[in-house]
């Protein structure tokens, strides 16, 4: 990332992009060592420090490296998303705040439960996204 220039970075379509990617790369050179033995909400924080990477990034990121899913951001577009094709007729709240302080409740506020909740639905939405012609349907019909 470092190393690649401007025009580079516009012929795969990632040039809006380029000032983050430097940053967060020049980040990672600089602190990885550290980063590595971070808990997953000690990761989350330091990401953000990060100029040009926000809190979902962080938490997404941080999520994802450490295989933590109770720092993910539950508010996501995803979550939120196959949340609700899992249970179509449970009142979820609309809005990624209040969804997210919802998702919480639903897991007791417990950081196992959020974890496999999260995790979860957004394997199982994985799984329906990419479902092959054939494939029983999820719920079997």
């Amino acid at each position: 990332m470092l190393r690649l220039n401007d025009q580079q970075f516009a012929q795969v379509g990632t040039a809006f992009h380029r000032t983050a990617l430097r940053a967060a790369a020049a980040a990672y050179r600089a602190h990885h060592h550290t980063w590595e033995h971070l808990s997953p909400d000690d990761l989350v924080k330091a990401l953000r420090e990060v100029p040009r990477i926000g809190p979902w990034t962080a938490a997404a990121a941080a999520a994802n490296y450490c295989g933590d899913f109770a720092v993910y951001p539950h508010g996501d577009l995803a979550v939120r998303t196959w949340a609700r094709r899992v249970d179509p007729d449970h009142p979820f709240p609309d809005g990624e705040r209040a969804f997210s302080a919802y998702w919480r409740r639903l897991a007791n506020e417990d950081r196992t439960h959020l974890h496999a909740l999260t995790l979860f639905t957004l394997t199982w939405g994985s799984h329906v996204r990419t479902a092959q012609p054939g494939d029983t349907p999820h719920p079997p019909a």
